[in-house]
């Protein structure tokens, strides 16, 4: 159990920092960062909102969040970057569902719904990938792929992870733009399966994942 003090966005980022500054580097790295923000409670230091003067309420709190959560990042790239880690490293960016209250503290549009809900936006967000030298800079993809697809398990191998990194990058590039079909989206991961709060379940089936 953590005793440390602070603002829960920042101590995260912290250790993810010490992890990182403490690595060996005759060793692969898996870091896996799940900050609390943006998720309720919707709390930040105060001086997070003040660049978000056009809005009031929870949606300027959200806004603030989202400012601490970038600068969290950014200790975290730097940190990489001080290590020299950089063009050795896969990273990818996402949220693990839409926004919640849409049109009072988040914005989904132009996908219906948010957060515990089965339409778009509710299971549709953006993600953001980047390796230098295996994924082109500035690109956009449009491929639906979950969060599985991009690690595949092979069955034949025990459920252990199995690919190599340039497989890893050519799947994460689809998020960035960087190519992969239809038909490789449904080789990779043919079906997920997400449920709301109410027990409902929907299926994706390859390309519609």
């Amino acid at each position: 159990m953590s005793r440390d003090e602070g603002y829960s966005t920042f101590l995260v980022a912290k250790e993810a920092v010490r992890l990182i500054d403490t690595h060996d580097m005759s060793k692969p790295l898996f870091l896996y960062v799940p900050f609390n923000a943006v998720h309720a409670p919707h709390q930040v230091p105060e001086k997070y909102e003040e660049g978000y003067t056009n809005l009031t309420g929870q949606r300027k709190i959200y806004a603030g969040m989202c400012a601490a959560m970038d600068e969290a990042i950014g200790t975290i790239l730097d940190a990489i970057d001080r290590k020299g880690m950089r063009k050795d490293t896969l990273i990818i960016f996402s949220s693990d569902n839409g926004g919640p209250n849409p049109g009072k503290v988040t914005s989904n549009v132009p996908l219906r719904a948010g957060k515990t809900t089965l339409y778009e936006g509710g299971v549709r967000v953006c993600a953001a990938a980047c390796w230098d030298g295996h994924i082109p800079a500035g690109g956009r993809g449009e491929s639906a792929d979950p969060h599985g697809g991009l690690v595949p398990d092979d069955p034949e191998a025990g459920g252990r992870v199995a690919g190599s990194a340039e497989a890893a990058a050519g799947r994460a590039g689809r998020v960035g733009g960087g190519g992969g079909g239809e038909a490789d989206a449904a080789r990779v991961h043919p079906a997920q399966r997400v449920a709301d709060e109410r027990g409902r379940s929907a299926r994706g089936i390859g390309s519609w994942c």
